[in-house]
């Protein structure tokens, strides 16, 4: 009883399947590169910011170089 309803609820939730649109391949290759690419625009944008800052706190004091 159980399961047929369980059975039942799942062929409702998943009996409205649209043609899914394929992606190029092209684009598909291309994705992984683009996504490292922005991981490291970041963590270099990230590291110049935090430089930057350290650089600003220590300008005033000569003793800390």
């Amino acid at each position: 009883m159980a399961f047929s309803v369980l059975e039942s609820t799942m062929a409702v939730i998943f009996s409205h399947h649209k043609q899914s649109l394929r992606r190029p391949f092209f684009i598909s290759a291309i994705m992984p590169y683009v996504y490292i690419l922005l991981m490291a625009l970041g963590l270099l944008l990230v590291t110049m910011i935090s430089g930057a800052w350290m650089r600003s706190k220590t300008a005033g004091d000569p003793a800390r170089v």
